[in-house]
């Protein structure tokens, strides 16, 4: 016959387990990757990966461009987004170079929208968001944007850093959440295959406290997901 003090130990031990689980569950539903859609574009060998410390005078090949410019977007270098304005995130470690040219293209190759960006001397994550004024993407058109580096009054327009961009309708696996700045609205982009968004949304949530573990963490996991681990320690400050 067991003992009474015996007894009591069993009802909190499998209390305790049924905690442990509860949270071990509720932290892996939280994890933010990207699942890339089903129709994803092939992966492109050229994809960026590397960074430099070179002078802008040194902007004379392919390759030193592609390393001073790396954009966050998934080795397809394509993605969707549900914005009719969205925002493109880029790391550019170019010092000396205070400015670049920003232009989204149609399908046709004619010019959508341009806009120059300010660039500031130190190496930094950019956040470049069509403005109110830019026409709103069409859902179901294929568009390019393209980036280009100025250096001392001159243009890199031979070699601009690319990717593509589709605005598309909300797949019917994606969940709308009513609080848009969440790290669960983030997973719920990721989930959907909605690149642009998830990485704007948890961009923004990294931004506002760089410092706190938990969205550190979460914005690691999205890049890991799209194998840009290279940047996950990288100032995250928003370009002006």
């Amino acid at each position: 016959m067991l003992s009474t003090q015996s007894a009591r130990r069993f009802p909190l031990t499998r209390l305790t387990f049924s905690i442990l689980v509860s949270i071990f569950v509720s932290s892996a539903a939280q994890a933010i990757t990207f699942k890339p859609p089903e129709d994803g574009a092939p992966k492109d060998a050229s994809s960026a990966s590397s960074r430099g410390g070179e002078s802008c005078r040194n902007l004379h090949s392919k390759e030193s461009l592609l390393s001073s410019v790396v954009p966050l977007i998934p080795q397809s270098r394509s993605g969707t987004t549900l914005e009719e304005r969205p925002t493109i995130l880029l790391y550019v470690s170019q010092p000396g170079t205070q400015q670049a040219l920003f232009s989204v293209k149609t399908s046709d190759q004619m010019t959508h929208y341009e806009m120059l960006i300010p660039l500031a001397e130190e190496a930094r994550i950019i956040a470049i968001k069509l403005p109110a004024d830019a026409p709103a993407l069409e859902i179901g058109e294929n568009y390019k944007w393209y980036f280009s580096l100025e250096c001392e009054g001159i243009w890199r327009p031979a070699y601009p850093i690319q990717g593509k961009i589709k605005r598309i309708v909300p797949p019917s696996s994606f969940t709308a959440l009513s609080e848009k700045d969440s790290i669960d609205t983030a997973a719920s982009f990721g989930q959907a295959g909605i690149w642009y968004d998830t990485a704007v949304k948890m961009f923004q949530i990294h931004s506002q406290d760089p410092t706190n573990n938990e969205t550190k963490r979460h914005w690691e996991e999205l890049l890991n997901s799209v194998e840009l681990t290279q940047l996950t320690d990288l100032n995250t400050a928003i370009a002006p």
